[in-house]
Order: structure tokens, then sequence, then C-alpha cells
């Protein structure tokens, strides 16, 4: 059997990854609040969760400007992004497979990705994650020609597109950057360079303090502004890679291979960007994870793919046949006959699933199992008469039916703890009040504080009394004094025209800490 398959296997694994990928589509509720934002700008209500105020409800920027153009292109937003989340992650991976020359090595790993549940649960998610695979299949294949001409600017170039894409993945590329400044540093041309390649992050930032009041999104607001011991999350996060290692060995088998191998035999590129996975992970531990399983693990598992693959060939020998057979039935009994494979996903899965199922030991949940009877692109498509004689929405999740009847009620201000599908299909002209914060500006700001059992990425905030009749009458009703001295500067900053008297000092305020102590002391349990 020759070292080199050629470009067969390479077809195969790489059909085989797209089949998995379609299979398994699906969409979280979470994407729906970036798409709500996405339809209001497309439809001239700019970039708004709510239409009375600026808040960046969106992790990812350069997410958001793909999810506006697949409005304006195809004028919805479920088939086109599922179609938009597969086609990126598929480019990624025969990116992949076109540096490894179609190698053994090339193939086996893009068959390990499509038996990885966490790549391909969040590959057509609606989330992100399929820009972030692209980005650092780009940053890891850059990396191997750090020593020519143009170097400094495109790895400056890509570390504002991943910051971009989720403001926690600087990390990937951190050491690798912070190397380049320090062996650059006597070289004013280089630091002009690597200032250019980083001016679109930059000019993000002083756009999203001038306009949203913050350089951060809201939902890091609402999801760091939390009073929990350290100690607690960092064991939450410890709790959330053993929930890898159990419901998805292959996802850590891959970054524990990358991180490993690029370290002892990679050159000294790879070594820092395998530097930077490990700082990923360590960050991923000290926030304690996510409640979705697997989320945080697929991209450094798709960076670890894309470092096994790039490593030098001479320090790694071509198998025997014998290895070579043995690995390639090994990936395929291990992708027919794990139960949590995505290979066996089907139309039925998460339907009958018992709770402790779909959210497991520590809050960790398979989202996938969650949603997928609901929003699934397989079962959607063939309940698709039964959703268009029932006048549902797409994908007829109950959270949509919910939201789409919230659309024709009088009311204008709901309050849910589940906000993504019922605040896109609610519509613009209602006002939505984020329980856990993610989109709303006071709660944000209002330090969570557990006096019980508490569940990671999820905070809820007591609802201040007057908060609701406020959004409804425009005008404060606050029994609070402070809380209502706290939303009426963020009321100026979010609400007021940009160039308002006094709405400057505002953001000065409430990004310095002049209301910590409202903050911390009216934290609402």
């Amino acid at each position: 059997m020759p070292a080199k398959p050629g470009l067969l296997s390479a077809a195969a694994a790489l059909g085989l990854l797209c089949v998995v990928v379609v299979a398994t589509a699906w969409q979280s509720d979470d994407a729906y609040i970036t798409f709500r934002t996405a339809e209001n700008l497309w439809t001239g209500w700019g970039l708004r969760w709510n239409p009375i105020e600026r808040v960046q409800s969106f992790t990812s920027p350069l997410w958001l400007l793909v999810a506006t153009a697949c409005r304006a292109l195809f004028g919805e937003l479920y088939f086109s992004t599922l179609v938009v989340g597969a086609l990126i992650t598929l480019v990624a991976a025969t990116l992949l497979l076109h540096e490894g020359k179609d190698s053994w090595r090339a193939v086996a790993i893009v068959l390990l990705l499509s038996t990885s549940a966490a790549v391909v649960d969040y590959a057509t998610s609606g989330l992100e994650n399929p820009l972030l695979y692209l980005l650092l299949v780009l940053v890891v294949l850059e990396a191997r020609r750090a020593s020519e001409p143009g170097f400094p600017l495109r790895v400056a170039l890509l570390t504002s597109a991943l910051t971009l894409t989720r403001p926690d993945a600087v990390l990937f590329v951190l050491p690798i950057l912070l190397w380049t400044m320090v062996a650059q540093r006597r070289n004013p041309r280089t630091w002009q360079t690597l200032v250019l390649g980083l001016s679109p992050l930059g000019l993000w930032l002083l756009f999203s303090l001038f306009y949203f009041g913050s350089p951060v999104p809201n939902t890091a607001l609402a999801k760091l502004n939390v009073d929990i011991p350290g100690s607690a999350l960092a064991l939450q996060g410890l709790h959330y890679l053993m929930d890898g290692v159990r419901h998805d060995p292959v996802t850590i088998a891959l970054i524990v291979a990358g991180v490993a191998l690029a370290s002892w035999r990679g050159d000294r590129s790879q070594r820092l960007l395998a530097a930077g996975v490990a700082l990923y992970l360590i960050y991923v531990v000290r926030i304690g994870g996510d409640f979705m399983s697997g989320r945080f693990l697929a991209g450094p598992a798709v960076a670890c793919a894309a470092l096994l693959v790039c490593l030098p060939r001479a320090e790694l020998a071509p198998p025997t046949p014998y290895v070579l057979v043995s690995v390639v039935f090994g990936l395929l009994l291990y992708g027919a006959l794990w139960p949590h494979s995505p290979w066996l996903t089907r139309l039925d899965y998460g339907r009958g699933f018992e709770a402790d199922q779909i959210v497991r030991g520590h809050g960790i949940a398979d989202e996938r199992a969650y949603y997928y009877p609901t929003t699934g692109l397989l079962p959607v498509l063939t309940a698709r008469k039964q959703i268009r004689a029932r006048e549902l929405p797409l994908p007829p999740y109950r959270g949509a039916q919910v939201g789409l009847r919230f659309r024709d009620e009088a009311d204008s201000v709901a309050t849910m703890n589940e906000v993504g599908f019922f605040g896109y299909f609610a519509g613009p002209e209602k006002t939505i009040i984020d329980v856990w914060a993610l989109s709303d500006p006071l709660l944000a700001r209002l330090q969570f504080r557990p006096d019980g059992p508490w569940r990671i990425g999820h905070y809820p905030r007591r609802i201040p009394e007057g908060y609701v009749e406020t959004r409804r009458a425009g005008a404060s009703a606050f029994r609070d004094g402070d809380i209502a001295r706290l939303y009426a500067a963020i009321e100026i900053v979010t609400q007021g025209p940009l160039l308002a008297e006094g709405r400057l000092s505002e953001i000065w305020r409430l990004n310095t800490g002049y209301y910590r102590s409202i903050q911390r002391d009216r934290g609402y349990r």
C-alpha cells in the first residue's frame, strides 16, 4: 500500500466529513442572538438587539457580517448560515489536505475531524466556530512561512481577524505575535506593518467603545461579572475537560497529540502556536469552561490538527502498510461504534433523551441533542410540508413559535431566559429583557452572586423592581435610587445621541469602575 494515498483517498475523507457535517447540521438558540442583530442591521434598525438601544449582544463582529451578508443575499438566515458554516468548515479541511499534499497524515487527520463531536457539532450550530476553524488553519499554515518577507503583516492581520471572530481567540496567536514583536523590536518598518495589521482590531475597539459604550461585548460583561471564587471556576473548568474525555475522547487526544508533537518536533513557530493552544486551554479552565459540551475544545482541536499536518515530514516517518491499515481501520471502527460519534446521528437524535442525557454532570449539555429534533437540517427538511401547512417558523423550535405569537401581541416588553429564537421571531419592534443578561446592558453590569447551586454560563439576574415598567413607559420607575442612577448613565450611553452632552464622560465612568459599588452591592441573585 503506498505511503501517499493520493487524490482519491483525500476526496473520500473530505466527502465523508461533508456527509457527517450535513447529517448533523443544527442551530442553537445563542446563534439567533447574533441573527436578530444581523436582521436589524439589514432592515435598517442598526447594530441593535432592542430597537431603542445600542448594545453589542453579539460576540463575533466578523460572524455578524457573514450572517448579515446571508440575510442580504438569500433573504433568510436558517438555511443560508447552515450552508455557509458547512462550506467554511470544508474549506478549512481542504486547506489541510492541500498543505499535506494528500499525504496519509492529512487524510487520517481529516478522518479524525469527522469523528470529533466538538468539531462537527459546531460546524453548523449558527455560532462563529466555522470561521474560527478557517482562521486557525490559516494561522498554522502561515507559521510555516515565518521567515519570509511580509510575515509580520500577515500574522497581525490574522490576529485581528481571530480576535474579531472571538475575543479570547487572540490567545492562540499571542505567543507568536509577541515573539515577532520581540525579534523585530529594532526594526521600525516591521513595527509599522504590525500596527497596520492590527489596525482593524484597534478601529473596531474604538468604534465599539464610542458606539456601544464598551470595548468588550455585552456577553462578556454578563459572563465575567460574577462573584464566584476562582477555585470553583477552575474546578468547573477541569470538569469541562473531563466531560470531553468521557464523551469525545478523539477531540482530547487530537489536542494532546498536537500540542505534544508540535512542542517536541515542530519548529519555533509551531512550538509558539502549541503554547498558544495551551494558553487558551488554561483560560478555558480558568473561566470554568462552558455549558455547551465541546464548544471551547473545537477550536483547539482544529488548530492541533493543522499543526500535525504541518509538522516536518522528515521528523515523522511514513507508516508501514500494516500501521496504515490499522490506523484507518481503527478510525472507521471508532466512527461506526462509539456511542457519541457524529457518524451515528439519526433523524431522531435527541428525541426521547432523558434530561440527564442532555444536561450531563456539572451542568454541561449536549446542545445538539437538545435542539436537533426541531432545528436539525434533516428533520426540518423531512417535516417541511407539515411545517408549511401549520404555518410554523423555520426552524419550528418552540421558542421561535412563542416569539412569532408575541410579535402580534400588544405588549411591547417581554422578560425571557431563552431569548435567541424568541427575540428573532418576535421582531425588532419588541423590547426583550434577557434574564441571562447577554443582551441587557443593565443586568450585565449587575454582579451575579450565587446563593446556592449555579450552572456555568447561566448567570440569571433578578429583575430590579420597576425595570420592566421603566422599559414600557420610557421613564424611570425604579424603587432603588442607586439602580436608577446606574440605569440613567447606561441610558445616556446606549440610547442618547452619540454626541450628547455628558455621554463621553459616562462612557468613561462605566468603564473605569465609577459605579462599581452599585454594581457589586446591588448584585441581584
